[in-house]
């Protein structure tokens, strides 16, 4: 956090949409590997402006439902859904504590999310909201090595989380939040990522900026660019499949 803002105000402002690394071109890679059909019922926590959820329900054709918790992101979500004419509940909620009842879904989308929240406690959550058997696909960042104090501390100022777990970390966190298995489908380099960046338009985030934008919220870009840069050597992203 820098000043009154959060990096979670900068995505928000900014209305950054698939702010999540692989953009919407992994989301649909994604959903491809899974038996995602008309009657499906889906959430997505954490949907930001509601691209990806947008996404699924006028693909699909499915019950979505997508969580958010910052205003200025849910007002954006919403005015997406109603310009696309896609039917999309969209709630006012976290990751950490969902609104909704317990085994309600058959599919769980998270997408840059958990990392930023108790881990634990989110994980839990998506095991209790999935019905036996479904599926909670998680984008996450992810550290190639344990960090130190002194490297957690910077992500820890910029980003306001607590850790950065490892595939391992992450595995075993899953398994301790009431799930059956663990599996990544995915593992990318940072810095390989980065060198990709720009070979595909989908790629790009799409952004929907407020009408004004206050200076420290170009910082928090800065910054975020300048961390992301400097550990890409150290850091992944990888995508979870936690099965109930």
């Amino acid at each position: 956090m820098l000043g009154k803002y959060t990096y979670h105000d900068f995505l928000a402002h900014f209305g950054v949409g698939a702010a999540h690394p692989g953009g919407l071109a992994l989301t649909k890679e994604l959903l491809k590997g899974e038996q995602v059909t008309s009657t499906s019922k889906v959430i997505e926590v954490g949907c930001g402006t509601g691209k990806s959820a947008g996404y699924l329900a006028s693909t699909y054709g499915c019950e979505v439902t997508a969580i958010e918790p910052h205003p200025v992101m849910l007002q954006k979500a919403s005015q997406r859904f109603v310009k696309e004419k896609v039917q999309v509940h969209l709630l006012q909620g976290s990751s950490e504590r969902i609104p909704v009842p317990s085994n309600s879904f058959d599919f769980l989308l998270a997408e840059s999310v958990t990392v930023f929240t108790n881990i634990l406690a989110s994980l839990k959550e998506y095991a209790r909201v999935l019905r036996p058997g479904g599926i909670a696909l998680d984008v996450d960042m992810t550290a190639g090595h344990s960090f130190t104090s002194g490297q957690l501390r910077e992500f820890t100022k910029l980003y306001g989380i607590k850790r950065v777990p490892t595939e391992a970390e992450w595995k075993r966190m899953g398994l301790r939040a009431g799930f059956r298995k663990v599996e990544v489908l995915k593992s990318v380099w940072v810095n390989s990522a980065l060198k990709k960046s720009g070979v595909s338009t989908e790629e790009t985030p799409e952004l929907d900026p407020s009408p004004s934008l206050h200076p420290d919220l170009y910082d928090i870009w800065g910054n975020h660019q300048s961390l992301t840069e400097k550990y890409a050597g150290k850091l992944k992203y990888a995508v979870y499949r936690f099965t109930k």
